[in-house]
């Protein structure tokens, strides 16, 4: 397939160097199907051929080549951000529409990007019905053969809900113990929250504290600080949390034991279709541009560029990061070739540490590549007392961000590596082996845990997508 786009010097004469308000979704929105290929942004439903993919991504960089024109600058800067889970595309349409997310980007007077958003579909309401009627061992089915088989997959599900009922709840309350521990009795947190918390010193890691010997990356990391609310909103917080109670360890635990673990598979599989989707494998389902040709395509209208330099900045938040850590390995060697990518920037991180970490190596440790430049990595986590409390649905889900659930619910990790990336508990808990997996990389190398701090984001796992993310200060430990 043929994506390479035309040079800059035939995007046209642009009479003017003002870009136009307000913003369209045209302008920033790569729509992928939930089968993995680029949509029609407005109808969500039509199939792009390979000369309208070409076409839409065209404008998009003349766009941006337009920005850094009005910029007074040789430099073309681009930020690709992939959303989390439990999104619509209606949720990316809202960021560019109503809150004008890529307009202040685009209006910063420093750190300006062109910001180009891949908006696919990860919602419960449509996840859970695919994992009843069309999903089969990996494959998509037709629904000749999905709707009997229903009836086998509805029924297994609802034993499973009874089977992990126990378990479920079980987690719940260990969870709830670590949230009431970590504020007031620290000698009942667990062995995890004692070790991540033993590496730290003064709020950033402790000198020599890490196991190998020699040339260390250069890794930096911090220890959150939590803030508590003023006296009434903790007496309302506890008065809600103890009437929800009944609800979220009955109806809560029923939800997470096998609707939301089913629901997050499907999400997974969907987080991966951009890179390889079902006409891939099943020549039944109709083909198109694969929603990941995003990457390449930059990259190649990035060398083929005589006008202007191109910086490449990545931004994955919760499952993101999953959509990033498929593209920085599907298409590693583009990645090497040039000098492009700058930053990749991971924020409440849905992904586990083994595998970004096998993702990320090869790209910041680039020794012997054709890049020249280092690329700077930035792990952004909430508060660890904030990620454990999170409360949903009035309160009748169990307690805990996405992390948690994750982590908790839907992986059953084997090993600790196998825990999500997101997670400051996580991270401390890991630091030397991923201070080992990292040795030799140049650029910067982040950890930042968030302070919880009342009235500022963020205090939720979904606030990362609310900060102004993009901004270099955002990604840097306090007092840096």
């Amino acid at each position: 397939m043929d994506l390479s786009l035309v040079p800059a010097e035939q995007c046209g004469n642009w009479q003017s160097n003002t870009i136009h308000e307000p913003r369209r979704l045209e302008d920033h929105v790569i729509r992928v199907s939930r089968d993995g290929n680029m949509l029609n942004v407005r109808d969500r439903e039509t199939i792009l051929s390979e000369e309208q993919a070409k076409e839409a991504l065209n404008h998009m960089m003349c766009e941006a080549e337009l920005l850094a024109r009005s910029k007074g600058s040789s430099k073309v800067r681009i930020l690709i951000y992939a959303h989390g889970g439990l999104n619509s595309y209606g949720s990316t349409d809202e960021r560019i529409l109503e809150d004008h997310q890529a307009l202040k980007m685009m209006n910063e007077d420093d750190e300006w990007y062109y910001p180009i958003y891949i908006s696919w579909d990860s919602s419960l309401q449509t996840s859970y019905p695919e994992h009843i009627f069309r999903l089969r061992e990996g494959y998509k089915s037709n629904i000749l053969v999905g709707v009997p088989t229903s009836l086998v997959v509805l029924p297994s599900d609802i034993l499973t809900t009874v089977g992990r009922y126990p378990a479920t709840v079980t987690y719940q309350a260990i969870n709830d113990k670590n949230r009431f521990a970590s504020i007031r009795y620290a000698p009942w947190l667990n062995g995890a929250w004692k070790n991540a918390l033993l590496k730290m010193c003064d709020g950033r890691l402790c000198e020599g504290d890490k196991r190998f010997s020699g040339d260390s990356s250069p890794l930096e990391a911090n220890l959150s600080s939590y803030f508590k609310d003023s006296g009434w909103r903790q007496a309302g917080r506890a008065t809600y949390d103890i009437l929800s109670l009944p609800v979220r360890y009955t109806v809560g635990s029923i939800y997470h034991s096998a609707i939301a673990s089913s629901s997050w598979n499907v999400m997974k599989r969907r987080a991966v279709m951009p890179y390889y989707p079902a006409s891939y494998f099943d020549g039944r389902w109709e083909s198109g541009v694969s929603g990941g040709q995003v990457f390449p395509a930059v990259l190649s209208r990035a060398r083929a560029s005589k006008q202007y330099d191109y910086e490449l900045t990545l931004v994955g938040h919760s499952m993101g990061t999953m959509v990033m850590n498929e593209a920085l390995t599907r298409y590693r060697k583009a990645f090497l070739a040039g000098d492009e990518l700058q930053n990749i920037v991971y924020m409440a991180a849905a992904a586990d540490i083994g595998d970004s970490m096998a993702a990320l190596k090869p790209i910041l440790v680039a020794n012997g590549a054709a890049r020249s430049e280092p690329v700077n990595f930035y792990n952004l986590t909430l508060n660890r007392v904030a990620e454990v409390a999170e409360m949903h649905w009035l309160g009748a889900l169990p307690t805990g961000s996405l992390l948690v659930s994750i982590d908790q619910h839907h992986e059953h990790p084997e090993h600790p590596v196998r825990r999500t990336l997101g997670s400051e508990v996580n991270v401390l808990t890991a630091i030397e082996e991923l201070d080992e997996a990292f040795r030799g990389a140049k650029g910067d190398l982040v950890f930042k845990a968030f302070d919880r701090k009342p009235g500022e984001y963020p205090r939720h796992h979904a606030d990362f997508s609310k900060m102004d993310f993009w901004r270099s200060d955002v990604w840097q430990l306090p007092g840096s």
